[in-house]
């Protein structure tokens, strides 16, 4: 199975942190599916998602991982150059 450029994870329900299992869990498919992690977050405030991005990079030294607030998905995917990517919702 030959890598897509990104994995694209959509954030929609920012008011309850996810377990750090599930975090680490994102990022272990991020590796093996993609060469980079594209978060989206999809919520009011960057106030209430910001916790979860910092736990991802937390979590993370060498992987590349970015993260943009309230995009579209095409949007995101243009501005990393992904040609190739997996949306998935957390």
């Amino acid at each position: 199975m030959e890598k897509r450029d990104c994995l694209i994870a959509v954030i929609e329900n920012c008011g309850g942190q996810p377990a750090a299992s599930s975090l680490k869990d994102l990022l272990r498919q991020a590796r093996i599916k993609a060469r980079k992690l594209v978060i989206i977050s999809a919520c009011g405030k960057l106030g209430e998602v910001f916790p979860i991005v910092r736990q991802i990079a937390s979590d993370n030294m060498d992987f590349p991982v970015r993260h943009y607030h309230q995009m579209e998905i095409p949007q995101a995917a243009a501005l990393e150059n992904c040609a190739a990517y997996e949306v998935i919702k957390v």
